[in-house]
């Protein structure tokens, strides 16, 4: 007898602390983190079945989520890069309680720069060189190669390719270890390359 009392005893205490995980407040289960555009949503897994909504300052509705019973925590990232600034609002519900966190977004500070230009020139044979340039930000490069010892000009071209091109050189009668090429961007960078 005192067995089965002790069992049920076990067995209530149990599905009470079961019924207690289920119930939490989901301000101590859910955080909400914020930055530029960016916000993440961190559920820990004791916060059970929610619904997600996340909401602009005028109250439509921008993306929902269902988050089922799970075993390890989630986290729901939401990148708002492509909308305005602005206020907006991740609405968080279960079936006992709702919380809204609200957030403004703003434009980072740091913006990405701009690749600037890079040339690469390998020799293919003695006569022949390969020359790959990129980064361009707008199309016009100009090529000249020249002897390296007597500063000869050997060939000059435009070359009016956007962004970027792979081109490939011979030249009759000269080593390419003899030349030299210098590119040349409308922005006026210039960069050298020695074979």
């Amino acid at each position: 007898m005192k067995t089965l009392l002790s069992l049920v005893a076990a067995g209530l205490l149990a599905s009470t602390s079961i019924a207690n995980a289920s119930n939490e407040d989901l301000k101590d289960v859910a955080t909400v983190v914020a930055k530029d555009q960016k916000v993440s949503l961190y559920l820990n897994q004791e916060s059970g079945p929610v619904k997600v909504t996340l909401l602009d300052e005028r109250g439509k509705v921008l993306a929902k989520s269902k988050i089922k019973d799970y075993d390890k925590d989630v986290v729901l990232p939401y990148n708002l890069e492509n909308l305005p600034e602005g206020n907006y609002s991740l609405e968080v519900s279960s079936n006992e309680d709702q919380m809204i966190y609200d957030f403004t977004t703003t434009k980072s500070e740091f913006q990405p720069v701009a690749p600037k230009m890079m040339a690469y020139g390998k020799e293919i044979d003695n006569n022949s060189l390969r020359l790959t340039v990129i980064g361009l930000q707008e199309p016009g490069v100009e090529v000249t190669f020249r002897e390296k010892f007597s500063n000869e000009v050997l060939l000059t071209e435009e070359v009016d390719q956007p962004e970027g091109f792979t081109k490939i050189y011979k030249f009759k009668n000269i080593d390419t270890s003899d030349v030299m090429v210098e590119i040349k961007d409308k922005k006026g960078t210039v960069k050298s390359l020695f074979f």
